[in-house]
């Protein structure tokens, strides 16, 4: 024992032996032999340079308000433990302790007790050789100041066993005010090292660090700069690595990096920082990555931001490929980094996820500093999962970017707001799948470039879903020349799904795709329904050939500066189903506009199979100042021959559409140039015309049906229905001059067609009639206003013309009496039925008006009539005045049923064409047939 005010110069302590320092001074102490020694130092008492050249085992030293100098050993230490409160320590020669050949059987440092710790150059703790047995450092509450180059790291350690664990605890070391409690004490206890920790190697089952309620500082500057750095190059860590900071934990750094991996890890690294790091470095162009990895991360990464996180650098950059890398933001979390993941090599899982519980927080941006995505995947990767609920999202390039191939994608975010600088999810390629992008609930996405580009493939398919409610739309919008979305290469099933969306684009298409879009798993759809669209190009671009596909747009609102809304260029269109209901359209374009374009690129000839367009209750509003305004058009810009076959247009609501759009040329319901129609069925609806046909200050002729002096009609059908149009003029034309027409079938019923000008039309095919072969006529239920119903001394042309209840304009004048002679030998008249001609009356598509239902009430709101309407010269009108909760069908060939609520119930042999069913549900029995279901939603 050395008690107060004692003196030893020298003191030499061998093996088995007990020193007690009690306010004593001590110059020097060596340490002789293996077994245990016990060093205690108390009461102001002070201890120069302790060293031993010898393996020392069992040491324990225990400092408590005393002054220490270095403690050297050159000699394994075994089970050693120092325990130190409120001790001081000052060097600029030395570590304060340093053992050169290693540790076994475990050791133990505790500082704290506001212990001050000053080094100049050196570490507090270096240890060479390699360590094992349980490793625990804690610096609880105390002062530690490390100055030196960006390699001299507070706790620097050589290589660790497998048979090893270690655990750095860096607790209170803050400045702090009424310390402890204690009223009146301060204490100035942050921490600023030039680096944390470094360790060579790392191979145990158990290496963690954790911060807690403390702010630490990186001092240094220059390069090499990281808080701590673990491994070497080529080396490989296999040991799991936990780091773990508290809210209350502040870390701020000049340059460099947080975290640095120089090896390749083999198991999972998690890093969890709930607190504050901040890289101050205003140099934007310089990486700076929070978390840098040289090679591969093979065991995996999660990272957790628990507070703000900033840095004008990176996140996380890993040099190769990892397994699985996950990035959580949560609700306190905030990450402001210049490029947040970046990977250069193959990646097995990333996900990204951010939440807040206030939807206006910025939880991510990368728009300042290096300016970069997201996520970066240089080498692909077989899953990307990303997911932001209620949050902002700013990125300065893209939220993901890869130069590979992404086997599966599924992003989805609800209630968020998503800015990008370029396109928001830019892929080379899409592989085998799912590859879902879903936005919902109020989400809002403004992109510089496209929302999704695929630069080559997605060959195994895509959903693009906004599946949005009224009260809560979506908003997706770019700012550049970009399509929305844009397939560089081939795919197949595609799906595109909205609902109560808005969608703002610029001079790119919502939809470009130019490779082919194949059959695979069951065909491409595209859906909008209840959506908003505004744009300076079409809606949908389909530049390759399309096979399988259906597009649906169902009480929509577009307002276009286009050439049309949906487009197809490719050499072949099969099997592709357009179907637009219920919806407000603008087309506005220099040249000419269309609803549905076909301009094939320049080949022989361009096939078109079982192509159906329906458009049902719309209004069109189409303006072409020196061109044509169309609802469907093929055309050809070169000798190209488009070859269509088991095509069907059904077209309602003609009259909107002709009262409402101007052109130069023509206002034409259907154009075909340069095709050959085979097999065909053109079905039109709805044309109800009170005056004749004025252009709006401009040459231009109504049309309904044009066919070009290049093209021919073969085994096609024209059915015209539900037409009332008694002021057909010389700026009218209903089936146009020039095409051959040959073996095909023209039907008419419930129609009025007449002329206020028999010398422009004289027929109803007017006054150069198509050239006719094999070609029957049925006119059923309907009036014929022109001098001749059909033209005159051409009945050589007419396989046979079947009349019924067909009149030229009164009750007493029979159309068959306006036909020329040379028609008796192919004319079939049957007689009127003996209950009226009413009894023929075919019936016509009238769209309902929606009614919103109560939500107080289930079943007793306003329902809207659900009515049938024939259009003659003796009309007739039906209506029923309520809407039954169950409606059974028994009926054949019915037209079109709309049921607000309840249930529907097809029985055996009954069918319908068009059934919409709003509320409630459908059954249909086995021998009933329903065409088209749809169901709007509320």
């Amino acid at each position: 024992d050395i008690a107060s005010s004692g003196t030893v110069t020298a003191l030499t302590v061998a093996g088995g032996s007990s020193v007690t320092i009690q306010g004593g001074a001590v110059g020097t102490v060596s340490l002789l032999g293996s077994l245990p020694i016990t060093l205690a130092v108390s009461g102001g008492g002070s201890v120069g340079a302790i060293s031993s050249s010898a393996a020392v085992s069992d040491l324990s030293i225990i400092g408590d308000g005393s002054t220490f100098g270095c403690m050297t050993f050159t000699q394994v230490l075994a089970a050693a433990t120092f325990s130190f409160s409120g001790i001081s320590f000052t060097s600029n020669a030395c570590s304060f302790l340093s053992c050169s050949a290693g540790v076994s059987g475990g050791f133990g440092m505790y500082v704290g007790g506001y212990s001050y710790h000053a080094l100049s150059g050196f570490a507090v703790i270096t240890i060479g050789g390699s360590l094992s047995g349980d490793v625990d450092i804690v610096w609880n509450a105390s002062r530690l100041l490390v100055s030196g180059w960006a390699y001299t790291a507070a706790f620097g350690l050589n290589d660790f066993t497998s048979s090893s664990t270690f655990r750095l605890l860096v607790q209170d070391c803050a400045d702090c005010t009424n310390c402890g409690g204690v009223s009146g004490v301060s204490k100035s206890l942050n921490m600023f090292v030039s680096r944390l920790l470094f360790v060579n190697d790392i191979l145990p089952p158990t290496f963690a660090v954790t911060v807690l309620g403390s702010k630490v500082s990186i001092t240094t500057t220059g390069t090499d700069i990281s808080l701590i750095k673990l491994g070497y190059t080529g080396g490989v860590i296999t040991s799991p690595i936990t780091i773990v900071a508290d809210s209350q934990t502040q870390i701020t750094y000049p340059t460099g990096n947080f975290l640095h991996f120089v090896s390749t890890t083999t198991a999972v690294v998690s890093v969890s920082i709930l607190g504050t790091i901040s890289n101050i470095n205003t140099d934007g162009t310089v990486d700076n990555a929070i978390m840098r990895c040289d090679s591969s991360m093979n065991g995996g990464m999660t990272v957790t931001v628990g507070g703000p996180w900033s840095t004008l650098g990176g996140t996380v950059a890993i040099g190769g490929g990892a397994t699985t890398i996950a990035l959580v933001v949560l609700p306190t979390g905030q990450l402001l980094s210049g490029r947040v993941i970046s990977v250069g090599g193959a990646v097995t899982s990333v996900t990204i996820a951010a939440s807040s519980a206030n939807p206006a927080t910025t939880m991510i941006d990368s728009t300042s500093g290096l300016i970069g995505p997201i996520l970066s995947l240089d080498g692909g990767a077989s899953s990307v999962v990303i997911s932001f609920v209620s949050c902002v999202v700013k990125a300065g390039t893209s939220v993901l970017t890869s130069s590979g191939t992404i086997a599966s994608v599924t992003v989805d975010a609800s209630t968020a707001t998503i800015s990008t600088l370029s396109s928001a999810f830019s892929i080379n390629t899409l592989g085998t799948g799912p590859n879902v992008f879903q936005f919902s609930s109020a989400t809002s996405m403004t992109a510089g470039g496209s929302l999704l580009n695929v630069v080559s493939t997605a060959q195994y398919g895509f959903s693009w879903l906004t599946p949005c409610i009224a009260t809560t739309s979506c908003t997706m919008q770019t700012t550049g020349t970009s399509p929305m979305v844009n397939i560089g290469g081939a795919s197949s099933s595609v799906t595109i799904s909205s609902t109560s969306t808005t969608f703002v684009y610029n001079t790119g298409a919502l939809f470009n795709s130019v490779g082919d879009i194949t059959v695979a798993s069951g065909g491409s759809l595209v859906t909008f329904v209840r959506s908003v669209f505004t744009g300076n190009a079409p809606l949908m671009l389909f530049q390759g050939g399309v096979t399988s596909l259906g597009v649906t747009l169902t009480r929509c609102s577009m307002t276009l500066t286009a050439t049309a809304i949906v487009s197809f260029t490719g050499l072949s269109v099969l099997t592709v189903s357009a179907m637009m209901t219920d919806s407000a359209v603008t087309v506005s374009s220099s040249t000419s506009a269309a609803v549905i374009h076909l301009i094939p690129a320049a080949v022989a000839t361009t096939t078109v199979t079982a192509f159906t367009v329906s458009m049902i209750g719309n209004v069109f509003q189409l303006t072409a100042p020196s061109g044509s305004s169309i609802l469907v058009w093929f055309a050809s810009t070169s000798a190209v021959t488009i070859t269509s076959s088991q095509c069907t247009f059904f077209i309602t609501n003609v009259t909107d559409f002709y009262e409402s759009s101007t052109a130069l040329t023509f206002t034409s319901a259907v154009l075909l140039s340069k095709t050959t129609s085979d097999t065909n069925t053109f079905s039109f609806q709805g044309l109800v015309a009170t005056h004749p046909f004025a252009p709006l200050g401009i040459t231009s002729q109504r049309a309904l049906l044009r066919l070009s002096a290049a093209s021919t009609v073969t085994s096609s059908t024209f059915s015209f229905t539900c037409m009332d149009h008694p002021y057909l003029s010389s700026t009218d034309s209903i089936f146009s001059a020039g095409a051959a027409v040959t073996s095909s079938i023209i039907i008419m019923n419930s129609s009025l067609f007449g002329t206020l000008d028999s010398t422009a039309f004289p027929s109803f095919f007017g006054i150069t009639p198509p050239t006719f072969t094999s070609t029957h006529v049925s006119i059923i239920g309907s009036d014929l206003r022109f001098t001749n119903a059909l033209p005159a001394n051409q009945a050589s042309g007419f396989t046979s013309v079947t009349l019924q209840c067909a009149y030229g304009g009164y009750i007493t004048d029979l159309a068959s009496d306006t036909l020329s002679s040379d028609y008796l030998a192919v004319l079939v008249t049957q007689a009127d039925p003996s209950e009226g001609c009413s009894s023929l009356y075919a019936s016509c598509w009238i769209m309902p008006v929606y009614v919103t239902p109560s939500p107080s009430r289930t079943h007793s709101y306003s329902l809207p009539s659900l009515s049938v309407q024939h259009t003659s010269s003796s009309s007739r009108s039906e209506s029923l005045s309520f809407e039954p909760e169950v409606l059974e069908v028994y009926d054949h060939n019915v037209f079109a049923i709309t049921k607000t609520y309840g249930s529907t119930v097809f029985f055996s042999g009954s069918s319908v064409t068009y059934m919409n069913q709003v509320v409630g549900t459908v059954n249909v029995s086995s021998g009933a047939s329903v065409t088209h279901l749809s169901s709007w939603p509320c």
